[in-house]
Order: C-alpha cells, then structure tokens, then sequence
C-alpha cells in the first residue's frame, strides 16, 4: 500500500497537480509514486512529513557558532531522507531547466566604479589575468587612465599591482609616468605606497627618473614614516648611483634619523649598501653612541646602528668601541651589559662587539658576561661567548636577569 520511493515530477498539460500550491522554481509540482520497476501511475501520494527536529541537532549547530549572534541557529537535518529531498530538488533543478543559464559578465566599461562597489580585489585581479585579450588591453587601459585615482583606493591599488605584473615594459613605462609629481604624497598613504613599492621592484629606474627629484626635498621626512622608509630603502637599493647623489647628501646630514624609530633604517642600509656615505654618518653614529641609555625611546635605535656599523664597517669601528666601552662597562645603567644582555637590540649589539673588540675591551666584556651565567634572555650572548671558546655557567632556574626569577 505504500510507495517505494517518491519522485518530483512537473505536471504537463492535461496532468492533475497532487498538492495545490506547492512550487519548485515557480512551476507547480506533483508527487507520484513510482513501482520498483520504472512504472509511474497511481494516485497522488502525500509525502510523509519530515522528522521532528531532534534537539542534539540544534545545540551541535549552536557549538559550531553557524547562528547569527543574538538569533538562534536554523536546526539541521542529519536524517538520510533530508539528504534525499535535498538532492532530488538539486536533481529536479538540473532535468527540467530547458536551457541552461547565460553567464553574468561584468560590465568593464567603467573600471573605477567596478572598483568601488567591490569589496575585494580578487574577482577584478582575476578578471585582468583571465579576460581575453581585447578585453585585457582595454581594461589595461582604463588602469593607466585612471592610475592615481585607483593608487589611493584599497583595493584599487592592488589592480594596479597587479596590473603592473602583467604589463609590458611599454605600458608599464606610461603607467609610471602618471605617477609624475604624486611620489611623494604616495610614498606616505597607506595604500598607495605598496604601489611605489612594486613600481620600484618591476619598472626600469631609467623610467622612473622623476622619482628621485621629487623625494629629495621630503627626503628626511620620508624616512621618518612608517611607509616611506621602506620605499626609501629600495630606491636607495634599485637606483643608480648617479642619480642618488642628492639624495643620500640629504639623507646623512640628518642626525635625527640615527635614533628615529623608522629613520634608523635608512641609516643602517646605507651604512651596509653605499659605503662612500658612511663617513658622512660617523661624526653623527659616534655622538650618539658616547650618549647611549642617556634617553630610553632611542635606545634601540641606536644600539642597531652601532650594530651595523661594527658588522659592516672597518672604518671608524675603534672609534665607535671606544665610546661604546664607557656606556657598556659603566655602572647600573640601561646601557650597561648586563642590562643590554636580556633584550634583543642590546644582544645583538654585544654580540657584534665581542668579536670586533680586542685586547682588554674584549677581556671585559667577556668577565662582565660571564659572571652573569646563563640565563635564558640572553641566549644569544651566551651562545656567542661559547662559540669563541668561553665557559659559562649553566643555571639551575630560568631567570629574567642577574639575581632574579621569574617570581623573584
């Protein structure tokens, strides 16, 4: 008396509809049992109503955190006939649709506004890689057209990254010229300087010789910014020399940006990549070495640069030791040894100056650190002193620093 299993069909003309007012993608839908062998017929049968919720369903749903917050979570099927009727409306769906759905293209007429009504870059970075190739130049276009509008914008200034990767080195070198008398302000906005930043790592410097005349004039300015240092820095990197002269003159006769929290590196990549400006810099290094721990905020700043400057340079180095051997080896202090031993800058110093000292600098630092043990903030100058063959001394309980634990 009951059905095997029951099926979706879509009543055609002259077919009696079993259930009025049951629709499935707006055409009404009959429910016929269908035999075991293929044969349709019979009455309408009601299908059976689904299983009643079961109340472990709805609190799994609530753990996993899939309701809305304020809202109860919509109560999931996990019964196998839930699972059959989800795929037969999936499978009705595909078998009766006539003819199948035109794809949606994007309308690419006006790149700057699909920009702004989007939420992410992905779909319109994908649509510049896949599109053909008439649609590609002509979207390539609207990119050049619209490039420093588009350079502000958050996601637009990743199109223009990406548009930067795909281009020709022609259309990159009009792309570029856009640009022109906008570096500066681009180099200190938080979403156009990644596009400075590509431009610099993808074009010819030979295409971008405006670049270099307009950061002159805010060149220190630049290098004190969160954003503007690191464009600096590879300018500083991919330019030739010819055309940097001005502005590494402007860059070292800053003495501020030694201990600048953003500025400091500037000063050691140029300390490492062009030594014919290090001299420049010394006079400015060693003053503000002779006063390191005198103020706390440039602390670390100046400890990396002094630790550039032992690393990378051979000029000036016994200079530079022998201010540093009066802040180091002095009393309680933030720049004493054993202060600078626990934090990571202070480290990175000592373990620099332990090689590039001699004589009895070096013996004193060595007994200084020594006598600390070895504790666990200080790793590195540990490792370092055992590396040149000096004993120290294992402790029992990590500690923080000198006569100290964690509780202590």
């Amino acid at each position: 008396g009951h059905p095997v299993s029951v099926v979706f069909v879509h009543p055609g003309p002259g077919q009696d509809v079993g259930h009025p007012g049951m629709m499935q993608g707006g055409v009404p839908v009959g429910w016929q049992w269908q035999s075991p062998n293929g044969a349709t017929g019979g009455p309408p049968l009601t299908p059976e109503p689904p299983p009643a919720y079961r109340r472990e369903d709805y609190a799994g749903r609530q753990a996993r955190g899939r309701g809305r917050k304020g809202q109860p979570a919509v109560p999931v099927l996990f019964s196998a006939r839930g699972r059959d009727l989800k795929m037969s409306h999936a499978l009705s769906n595909e078998t009766n649709s006539t003819q199948p759905s035109p794809r949606t293209l994007p309308d690419t007429s006006d790149l700057l506004k699909m920009v702004r009504a989007s939420r992410t870059a992905d779909a319109i970075e994908e649509l510049l890689v896949s599109s053909p190739t008439d649609q590609q130049q002509k979207l390539l276009k609207q990119v050049i057209a619209r490039a420093v509008e588009l350079a502000f914008h958050p996601i637009g200034c990743r199109v223009v990254q990406k548009a930067l990767s795909i281009m020709t080195p022609s259309q990159c070198r009009d792309l570029v010229r856009e640009f022109a008398g906008h570096v500066a302000n681009m180099s200190t906005n938080r979403h156009a300087n990644h596009v400075v930043q590509k431009m610099v790592d993808e074009v010819d410097p030979s295409a971008m010789e405006f670049v270099v005349p307009e950061m002159e004039p805010v060149a220190v300015a630049v290098a004190k910014h969160k954003y503007g240092c690191r464009i600096l820095q590879r300018v500083l990197l991919r330019f030739p020399r010819h055309l940097l002269g001005q502005l590494l003159q402007s860059t070292t006769d800053a003495p501020a940006l030694v201990g600048d929290q953003f500025g400091h590196f500037v000063v050691e990549h140029i300390i490492e990549h062009h030594p014919d400006f290090r001299a420049k810099l010394m006079p400015t290094v060693l003053a503000e070495a002779a006063a390191l721990g005198a103020d706390s905020r440039t602390l670390p700043f100046v400890a990396r640069v002094c630790e550039r400057v032992l690393r990378c340079a051979t000029e000036g180095r016994e200079e530079l030791l022998g201010q540093l051997r009066w802040r180091l080896l002095a009393g309680p202090g933030p720049a004493s040894v054993e202060a600078l031993a626990g934090t990571d800058h202070g480290a990175a110093l000592l373990v620099a100056a332990l090689p590039a000292a001699s004589g009895e600098v070096q013996q004193l630092l060595v007994s200084r650190l020594q006598a600390m043990g070895d504790y666990e903030r200080q790793k590195r100058v540990t490792t370092a002193l055992r590396r040149m063959g000096v004993r120290v001394a294992a402790r029992q309980r990590d500690c923080w620093g000198p006569g100290g634990g964690r509780g202590g």
